[in-house]
């Protein structure tokens, strides 16, 4: 299972900007417990509050960021080993 959620030094209600940094694990569905490191994802991938994951049936995921244009969009996406 894949968990990835933000982290930041800033207080109060996040905007987006280089204050939220996203972070990925691997954990057992089963117990919860880590399966791999912490990775902190790109900073050029802008989180969300309502972040959404989209599994694909070969289980890899994909998170979907706003672009570096407002006509474009970054993909990050994770597979299993």
């Amino acid at each position: 299972m894949l968990a990835m959620w933000e982290g930041s030094s800033a207080g109060g209600d996040l905007q987006e900007g280089g204050d939220r940094t996203i972070f990925a694990q691997v954990l057992d569905r089963a117990t919860g417990k880590a399966l791999s490191q912490k990775v902190t994802v790109d900073k050029s991938v802008v989180g969300n509050r309502y972040q959404a994951l989209k599994p694909f049936p070969d289980g890899s995921v994909a998170y979907l960021s706003k672009g570096s244009t407002v006509t474009s969009v970054k993909v990050v996406r994770f597979f299993g080993c």
